[in-house]
């Protein structure tokens, strides 16, 4: 028996690599306001490399806002899970939970002792999101509610505190 055969694909789909929302002009010009208004503070404190910080995430929102995710391959098989080129055996992940976001169901799976800490994948479809839900079930630990750090935490905080774009 091959190692192909023993690691049988049992879901396949394409999805974006990450999640993306269009952005309109609200938020580029609250993203300018925040990073002009930060760099005067930052330049009147003499901040230099703070300031650089600034400019360097304004930047990075504007490229992930900006830019598509390609389109990759996900696989669920008897052993593990493939994202695009990226294999991760079962013995890797330890839980899992499930989000919606942007019309996607978001599945969160934990790999604690590896780099990055969690996997995600993306499924639009509801009847997929079921199968891949029950497969999963089987094999991890699942929450109904997200297991959050304290970035997350901190992130889901501003993000209710400063509306960078009106609600749609």
């Amino acid at each position: 028996m091959t190692d192909h055969e023993t690691n049988s694909v049992i879901q396949e789909w394409a999805a974006p690599s990450r999640l993306f929302k269009k952005r309109g002009k609200e938020y580029f010009s609250t993203i300018l306001a925040i990073v002009v208004l930060l760099s005067v503070i930052l330049f009147i404190l003499h901040e230099w490399l703070l300031i650089l910080l600034v400019f360097t995430f304004a930047f990075f929102s504007y490229v992930l806002a900006t830019v598509k995710p390609e389109k990759i391959k996900y696989q669920i098989a008897k052993k593990g899970i493939k994202i695009g080129s990226r294999y991760y055996v079962w013995s890797q992940l330890t839980d899992f939970w499930i989000e919606q976001k942007h019309s996607f169901y978001v599945f969160h799976i934990a790999m604690p002792l590896q780099s990055p800490g969690r996997v995600i994948l993306l499924i639009k479809d509801i009847e997929l999101k079921n199968k891949v839900l029950k497969f999963l079930d089987d094999k991890l630990i699942y929450h109904e509610e997200p297991q959050k750090t304290w970035a997350e935490r901190a992130g889901d905080w501003l993000e209710q505190k400063i509306q960078l774009e009106k609600s749609s």
